[in-house]
């Protein structure tokens, strides 16, 4: 078994796509107006995506994913997306 896709609920979809595009780099693929979900490419056959649910409270503990990304050098943009 593997994952194919986890998705990860976010308040702001707009300020969610400025840190994994813009920040991370993460490439979009497939977007679906419908229910405002971002899906992102991961190696292989994975994915992950992101959906904007209105009213989102965070849990502590919800919604943890791990990335490993190289060639970052700073990290200075929490001011950016906080908007």
């Amino acid at each position: 078994m593997e994952i194919q896709v986890a998705t990860i609920s976010v308040s702001s979809l707009e300020r969610a796509r400025v840190l994994y595009e813009k920040i991370l780099g993460f490439e979009p693929d497939i977007f679906y107006e419908l229910t405002n979900w971002q899906s992102y490419k991961l190696d292989g056959t994975a994915g992950f995506g992101i959906i904007e649910t209105p009213g989102l409270k965070r849990n502590r503990n919800s919604d943890i994913l791990n990335f490993r990304i190289t060639g970052v050098f700073r990290i200075g943009f929490v001011e950016k997306i906080e908007a």
